[in-house]
């Protein structure tokens, strides 16, 4: 099994939401990395990637730089795998340090993921810096990826005799020779040789990772600038770490037999069920206990069956999508081009008929603002962020933990300090200033009738 990596300089994403929601939808990538995204605290994550990600964004606001607009990075990991943001990592550049958790060998170790945009010009100062803070963060990983746009035209790579690592030359400036220092002291190697339309390449990805390769990618999430060519990003012979989601079973109201439960109900004799309760309290009992009966014998339970695709998909949209990503893999696999020409089809139909699920499930929305209020508001729910999700793994001091059980310990260790454990008195006055208690008043069944 291997992990897919995306990577795109988007130029912007602000003025393309809706374009890169869909191309995301109809793909399936463990992570998605973009630098360039020019995104602000008014653009919420959801506007542009759905809810299958963690996403981790460091906008240019959020960086200590001179320049107001552009730049910014984000990384986006699939909530199957285990991923948490060091920001104690990042420096003074526009970086993001996000780590994942690979097992190999029934042993799970930590592959870093660094995103970086360095603006041009590229001086010498602000790479050192980068560099050097680099340096101090890599002996903390076994494997690292760092990906992103160097703007370091100036530099030619070619395949090396392996055919996937790749070889500098004309890096004889300050800047060239910097780098290839860096790299040679790490031992990184830089594996993109994927060249622009100018024939350069500015965005590079250094690692250690001996499995991992670099491809121009088929899709496309984000219009293509001419500078940078979309990469694929591949690290084989891996196995991710999942997270696995409590499926809770529950009772389907929608398959209960309701005119079971109706004659059930109208057979039982309430005087009778009554006739030995001595208060109000012991009917409720009585009433909830009958209740939950019916409950039991006529809703069958289900586990909740969650998709990776949005409610508003249809079948169709569905089968086409799940059959690129077969021809994507076929392709991959043999080189065949007719396989390619193949899956270029159904790339396009795929978009197609995502554009007519859009806008259908759009004037469906608009045609329940009356009628259905909630559906609408259940809309700009799921675009402004409205389902709450805690990240795969949390830290506390020196503990980690990434099961919902250790996690809630976290918590509870962490406001453990604001609560005070009160021990109630035996009895309690039955009035506060004269005035009675809500939980001490006692009505009688004769009141109540």
């Amino acid at each position: 099994m291997a992990i897919n990596i995306y990577y795109q300089n988007v130029r912007g994403l602000r003025t393309k939401t809706e374009d890169v929601l869909k191309n995301i939808l109809i793909n399936n990538y463990n992570v998605i990395v973009f630098t360039e995204t020019w995104l602000n605290s008014n653009v919420t994550n959801l506007e542009f990637i759905d809810k299958r990600y963690t996403v981790y964004r460091r906008d240019r606001l959020c960086s200590e730089t001179t320049k107001k607009d552009g730049g910014g990075v984000l990384v986006a990991v699939s909530k199957h795998i285990s991923s948490s943001r060091h920001s104690n990592w990042e420096s003074d550049a526009e970086d993001i340090w996000v780590s994942i958790d690979i097992k190999t060998n029934n042993i799970v170790t930590k592959i870093l993921i660094c995103v970086v945009y360095l603006p041009p010009p590229m001086n010498l100062e602000s790479l050192t810096r980068f560099l050097e803070h680099t340096n101090d963060i890599l002996d903390k990983a076994d494997q690292v990826i760092i990906l992103g746009d160097f703007n370091m035209g100036f530099i030619g790579w070619s395949r090396g005799v392996d055919g996937v690592s790749c070889s500098a030359f004309n890096y004889g400036s300050p800047q060239g020779l910097a780098l290839t220092d860096f790299m040679a002291l790490n031992n990184i190697t830089q594996m993109n040789s994927v060249p622009n339309e100018d024939g350069r390449v500015l965005d590079l990805v250094l690692t250690n990772c001996v499995t991992l390769e670099v491809s121009n990618s088929l899709n496309t999430i984000s219009k293509i600038d001419r500078k940078h060519p979309p990469l694929l990003i591949t690290v084989s012979e891996l196995i991710p770490h999942f997270l696995k989601p409590a499926q809770k079973p529950r009772h389907n109201f929608f398959k209960a037999n309701y005119d079971l439960i109706i004659a059930h109900l109208r057979e039982i004799n309430w005087s009778q069920q009554f006739d030995k309760c001595q208060n109000v309290d012991e009917m409720t009992t009585v009433f909830y206990r009958i209740l939950n009966n019916a409950v039991e014998t006529y809703v069958p339970i289900s586990r909740p069956k969650k998709s990776r695709f949005p409610s508003w998909f249809s079948k169709s949209l569905i089968r086409v999508i799940l059959e690129k990503e077969s021809q994507r893999k076929k392709f991959v696999k043999y080189k065949n081009p007719r396989d390619r020409l193949e899956y270029e089809l159904l790339r396009e139909r795929s978009k197609k008929i995502i554009d007519a699920c859009l806008q259908n499930y759009k004037k469906r929305v608009e045609g329940n603002i009356i009628r259905n209020p909630k559906y609408f508001w259940n809309y700009i729910k799921d675009r402004r962020g409205g389902e709450t999700t805690i990240p795969a793994e949390m830290s506390l001091d020196d503990q980690i933990a990434n099961t919902g059980t250790k996690i809630a310990e976290l918590f509870a260790k962490n406001f453990a300090s604001v609560f005070s454990n009160t021990v109630l008195p035996d009895s309690l006055e039955s009035t506060v200033h004269g005035l009675p208690y809500l939980s001490l008043i006692k009505f009688s069944e004769h009141e109540i009738k």
